[in-house]
């Protein structure tokens, strides 16, 4: 039972195992995006369809049907990866191995729907896959087995979980083989304290708040990085960003949010740092402008540079019409415009030089 990129890779490692039978699949149902009239199927559906495995899409497991079809697959074991439904008692008890959940989190630290992108949000140094004994609540049965993997700075959602899907395939398919050789495990129950819940993603947190820490936001872009993407508005276009580094580089002038386009020296070559609310830059380098496909900031920045510049020229034109059309009634004459464009001009040509590194 799973959904997903990571519940992919575990049925995977299950199928691979000769010695293992797998009877059904039960999946969410297929995906419909209806701006494409096209219709998405998980990866799941192309590994069932390869070995010829029943796939189920219900959209509860509470109603007696759904209990009695389980029933009827005559299961040893449950395998739950990702699958986002509780199982109740009555399910819980048919397979006479139990249920079985495999949960990429330090529990009991993030029990729930993402644990892999809150631990990255919040910064967390290592993260653990977990192969937990089902029960009622909500990943809180006892651990079966526990392996933990340090989290790298610079790693995103998207890598860390192929790394530990492919680190819970191999310690799932230790466990299934030993239970099928007699091998019986010994479990550990989870501590009360250090309890977190990993809520799922909500849209509201996908935009990048400024006034966070640089730390901050870089955690926030690892999380949601590949998708569905940490992002900020632009001359009322969304960017995404899906890749950044933070800079040592220190301003406490400019207000958080504020992007600067500035050349590097040594190179000569243009790139885009945005201030966060430590007074720290951060340095986007992968992004997706909206309605566009994904690119590095070099590559964007060559065919787009002039969408990073500042229209001053807007703003000097519209200081010399006021001042035309007003004249008349505030006794100012167009010279005021040229005054302004050469302190525009002035601050442009500052702001450029103290940006070259």
């Amino acid at each position: 039972m799973g959904t997903g990129d990571f519940a992919v890779q575990i049925l995977h490692a299950i199928v691979e195992q000769k010695r293992l039978n797998v009877v059904a699949i039960y999946t969410k149902n297929h995906e419909i995006d209806f701006a494409k009239f096209s219709m998405h199927h998980h990866n799941i559906y192309t590994i069932a369809k390869e070995f010829r495995i029943n796939v189920k899409t219900p959209t509860t497991l509470a109603q007696e049907s759904c209990i009695s079809e389980l029933r009827n697959f005559h299961a040893d074991i449950i395998v739950v990866a990702s699958y986002g439904m509780i199982l109740s008692r009555q399910i819980l008890d048919i397979p006479r191995y139990g249920c079985i959940n495999v949960h990429p989190s330090a529990l009991p630290r993030w029990r729930g729907a993402a644990p892999i992108q809150r631990a990255l949000m919040e910064g967390d140094s290592y993260i653990s896959v977990c192969i937990v004994e089902m029960n009622e609540g909500l990943d809180t049965g006892p651990i079966i087995m526990r392996k933990s993997i340090k989290i790298d700075d610079d790693i995103d959602c998207g890598n860390l979980t192929k790394i530990c899907a492919d680190l819970g395939g191999n310690m799932l398919t230790t466990t299934l083989l030993n239970l099928e050789c007699g091998i019986h495990y010994d479990v550990t129950e989870q501590d009360d304290e250090g309890v977190t819940y990993a809520n799922k993603i909500e849209k509201y947190e996908e935009q990048i708040d400024w006034t966070q820490s640089a730390s901050k936001v870089i955690n926030r872009i690892r999380a949601l990085s590949p998708t569905p993407g940490a992002y900020f508005t632009y001359r009322n276009i969304r960017i995404k960003i899906l890749q950044a580094i933070r800079l040592t580089y220190i301003d406490e002038e400019n207000q958080c949010g504020t992007v600067i386009i500035r050349t590097i020296k040594k190179t000569n070559e243009k790139e885009v740092i945005i201030l966060c609310g430590d007074g720290r830059y951060i340095k986007p380098i992968i992004i997706q402008k909206e309605g566009s496909k994904v690119m590095k900031m070099d590559d964007f920045l060559r065919g787009n540079y002039s969408f990073f510049e500042e229209q001053w020229f807007v703003t000097v034109l519209f200081c010399y019409l006021l001042c035309y059309y007003v004249m008349d009634y505030i006794y100012v004459t167009p010279i005021a415009a040229i005054v302004l464009l050469i302190e525009k001009l002035y601050k442009i040509l500052e702001t450029s030089i103290s940006a070259v590194i």
